[in-house]
């Protein structure tokens, strides 16, 4: 995700010709879900997907028109069983796509912008039924951007969905005789290593092939350092605590501490913990764990903030080389960004 928004910020900088399609509605085995995006310039470039490669290239044809024409679509694929493959669908999926053009001058746009780069939050709310494109954008901070095109509606919509309390997944709705998509942007996932150990340097070619931005924190230079970790975003030679304050937390950080030395991985800990990351969790065994868990009690936190760390760290699969480490830990955290585990 974070390679689309790079694409897209350049396309705009750039004042290119290009349009954002969405999907907004999926039934039965739809490929990519509510929210999926993609975008399509001018001249053919995509970045993106709405379906894993299934209806792109219909959907490429539709934004040349959108573009063209500067009037948005509402597209529909799908499908019976028998049909499914004629629309590179399997076993009967459909889905909508609403294709817009981007408009480089819209507020809405204008705002959405910096809100990506800075990891906030926001929802944008869409009528999508091809009557009137309206767009309103509901910040972190309260703000609300653009309008539906009602007062009314924009102030139902504003405390349907406050800040604080922000849907994960996209939506559409039917209110009167219009249709609005409900999108949330949330930060492109983090990922935070704590310990440049052997079992982190698969961890980070995991995590890039899943799209997170990858940080490393060590402060030993030895185990944290370009030529050991050439694929990660930032690295961090400095006790976590130090690292873990500029880093910041936020709902889609997640945080792995591999250093298995105490020194390093308890200030993190208590760094995190009286947070709310999305993820934490801990390399060691249970007899390990069980003396970090006295040592933090002792430091001040509640049994039900340590209850917080997944430890020993990782899907139980029998896993024992670094890779295996490695796969079961990244398996584990895309179980609890997908389904929610432990707050």
């Amino acid at each position: 995700m974070a390679a689309f928004f790079e694409t897209l910020k350049r396309w705009h900088d750039a004042d290119t010709k290009f349009a954002l399609a969405r999907v907004v509605k999926t039934w039965g085995s739809a490929p990519r879900p509510a929210g999926s995006m993609m975008i399509v310039s001018q001249a053919g470039e995509m970045c993106g997907s709405v379906s894993g490669g299934c209806v792109e290239t219909a959907v490429v044809e539709a934004a040349q028109q959108v573009i063209g024409q500067r009037e948005s679509q509402l597209l529909h694929f799908g499908v019976s069983n028998d049909d499914a493959w004629a629309v590179g669908l399997a076993c009967g999926g459909q889905v909508e796509v609403f294709v817009e053009p981007w408009l480089s001058n819209d507020p809405v746009n204008l705002a959405l912008l910096p809100i990506w780069q800075s990891r906030q939050i926001a929802m944008l709310i869409t009528r999508i039924d091809g009557l009137n494109d309206a767009h309103l954008l509901l910040t972190a901070n309260g703000e609300r951007i653009g309008s539906t095109g009602k007062a009314e509606l924009d102030i139902q919509f504003s405390q349907r969905y406050p800040a604080d309390r922000f849907p994960r997944s996209a939506s559409t709705e039917t209110i009167g005789d219009a249709i609005y998509f409900a999108h949330p942007f949330l930060p492109p996932p983090r990922l935070v290593i704590v310990g440049g150990v052997h079992i982190a340097q698969p961890l980070v070619t995991f995590a890039k092939a899943l799209d997170f931005e990858v940080l490393l924190v060590d402060p030993r230079t030895a185990f944290g350092n370009r030529e050991r970790f050439p694929q990660v975003d930032q690295i961090f030679n400095e006790w976590p605590d130090e690292a873990i304050a500029k880093i910041g937390i936020d709902q889609n950080s997640f945080f792995v501490l591999l250093s298995h030395d105490a020194k390093i991985d308890d200030p993190a800990l208590l760094a995190l913990l009286g947070r709310q990351p999305a993820y934490v969790g801990a390399l060691g065994s249970r007899k390990t764990h069980k003396k970090r868990m006295t040592r933090l009690l002792e430091a001040g936190l509640s049994d039900q903030q340590i209850a917080r760390i997944h430890a020993p760290i990782g899907l139980k699969i029998g896993a024992v080389s670094p890779a295996q480490i490695a796969a079961s830990i990244i398996a584990e955290i895309i179980s609890v960004q997908q389904n929610g585990a432990k707050g």
